[in-house]
């Protein structure tokens, strides 16, 4: 089987009407965060609470999560509008919450040149051991590359993909407070996209 017939359609995750250009969505982004989150959800030591976690504080530094429940985090509160369009370099939208990813499109989806950019967050309940999970998500994701040098959480991996349209890039980390992902799409170069999804990675971990 093709590849490209198990994972997401190329389009770009959009709520408006479909622009000239069509946008992507973040490669494997959901493929990854939701297995996870079906993997955390099976694996912490104690049963979710009932209110869920909140999208702050799940985790402190970097560290353990605090006791609460498995349900997705709202990533639209752990990275801001003004932020988006700082980093994109170009006016964006209100951030868009599909599941536990926040997609902030730019204003003017005929022009690829500029960038839409994400964030997905999945805390880790108490007890799980978030390294095994990152690695059976990672497991279906085998473009995905490791990222040494950047410091972030445990262990950063890199996908990148090539279009005619618009390149993609993604950032997947595994932290002890769960799983991040960070992208960026557009026609801009692979360096530039990276330079992107770090930037938005270092700005959510520290909040978490």
């Amino acid at each position: 089987m093709n590849r490209h017939t198990t994972r997401l359609s190329t389009r770009r995750l959009s709520t408006r009407t479909p622009a000239a250009t069509p946008w992507h969505s973040p490669p494997a982004l959901l493929v990854i965060l939701v297995s996870a989150m079906l993997g955390l959800a099976g694996c912490g030591d104690e049963p979710p609470a009932a209110d869920g976690v909140q999208p702050t504080g799940a985790a402190t530094g970097g560290g353990s999560p605090t006791d609460g429940g498995t349900e997705p985090a709202n990533a639209c509160e752990l990275f801001s509008e003004e932020e988006a369009e700082a980093v994109a370099g170009n006016p964006v939208t209100a951030g868009q919450l599909l599941g536990v990813i926040c997609i902030w499109e730019p204003e003017d989806l005929d022009n690829d040149a500029h960038l839409q950019v994400s964030v997905g967050y999945v805390p880790a309940p108490p007890g799980t051991d978030v390294d095994a999970v990152c690695q059976a998500g990672l497991a279906g994701i085998p473009d995905s590359e490791p990222l040494a040098g950047t410091g972030l959480g445990n262990s950063a991996y890199w996908e990148f993909q090539s279009a005619t349209l618009a390149n993609s890039g993604s950032l997947h980390i595994c932290f002890d407070g769960g799983m991040l992902d960070t992208a960026a799409i557009g026609l801009r170069s692979e360096p530039e996209l990276q330079e992107v999804a770090i930037s938005i990675a270092e700005t959510v971990l520290a909040r978490l």
